[in-house]
């Protein structure tokens, strides 16, 4: 099982009460599984979908900087050392 660090863009890690985090995890769904569960119950909805706990469009998955959707999303093998970032997409001009 690889150990990945996932880091936190400041307003998730204000809410978790952590910004840099090891895992030994299979996936990157495992990875969102245990966001999941770590956010409190009146914020899962609004980072996750409420009926597939999969995260909503604007929370933006980096592996080792490249965005997860560019890879094979959720599905993107992982490996020893790998950086997880986790952001959310702001918008306005």
């Amino acid at each position: 099982m690889p150990k990945i660090l996932v880091e936190l863009a400041s307003p998730l890690s204000i809410q978790i009460k952590w910004r840099k985090r090891e895992f030994e995890v299979d996936s990157l769904q495992q990875v969102v599984s245990i966001l999941h569960a770590t956010f409190p119950v009146e914020m899962r909805n609004v980072y996750f979908e409420p009926d597939s706990q999969m995260p909503k469009s604007y929370l933006l998955f980096f592996l080792n900087h490249e965005d997860i959707r560019r890879k094979e999303g959720f599905d993107t093998a992982l490996h020893n050392g790998d950086l997880l970032q986790v952001a959310i997409a702001l918008g306005g001009g």
